[in-house]
């Protein structure tokens, strides 16, 4: 290959994904990568049995205990993803195959929390205070759901969109204001 950029095969370095750990933090540590990941793995088995617990324990119909089955059912399907993120922090080579199902998993899962948030905010929020008993152990949960689910899901997404705005209208205004110098220039 002659170009003025590669001048012999030497210069040619083939990364792939499979060479690299591309799905697992990789501005962070092994140590810090698999303390991160015991954490969000007690606190997603701490949620599964904690909701089983206060769903079991309850009497009678509350449209609380629907929305916290929903969420543990999201819980149950993260477990998954989370043993996989301590295989691929543990083990020296990766899958390509699985690296793609896993990670398409986690988006959906991240996806789903982030619907789950803002579909119970919005009942939580338009819904009249005789329809939600405040003071049961169900409501209780589902605001501490609601809690971690916007610590752990939503707020990177909001200041990613607020990045992507941010830049967006700058990169704008930068086009319009070359447009109308170049009007007034000519």
């Amino acid at each position: 290959m002659d170009s003025p950029l590669l001048r012999n095969e030497e210069d040619i370095v083939g990364i792939t994904i499979d060479d690299c750990n591309a799905f697992i933090c990789p501005l962070v540590s092994r140590p810090i990568a698999f303390a991160l990941n015991s954490i969000e793995f007690l606190m997603t088995l701490v949620q599964i049995v904690a909701a089983i617990l206060v769903v079991k324990g309850t009497k009678g119909e509350h449209p609380e205990a629907t929305w916290i089955l929903v969420y543990t059912c999201g819980c149950i399907a993260n477990l998954p993803n989370l043993c996989w993120r301590f295989w691929q922090i543990l083990s020296a080579f990766s899958h390509l195959r699985i690296n793609r199902v896993m990670f398409r998993l986690k988006n959906t899962l991240e996806y789903f929390f982030f619907g789950w948030f803002l579909v119970f905010l919005f009942v939580f929020v338009r819904s009249s205070s005789s329809s939600l008993d405040h003071t049961s152990q169900l409501f209780r949960l589902c605001v501490v759901f609601l809690a971690y689910n916007s610590i752990r899901y939503v707020i990177p997404y909001v200041i990613y969109t607020t990045i992507y705005c941010c830049l967006y209208v700058r990169f704008k205004y930068a086009y319009y204001r070359e447009g109308w110098e170049a009007l007034y220039s000519s």
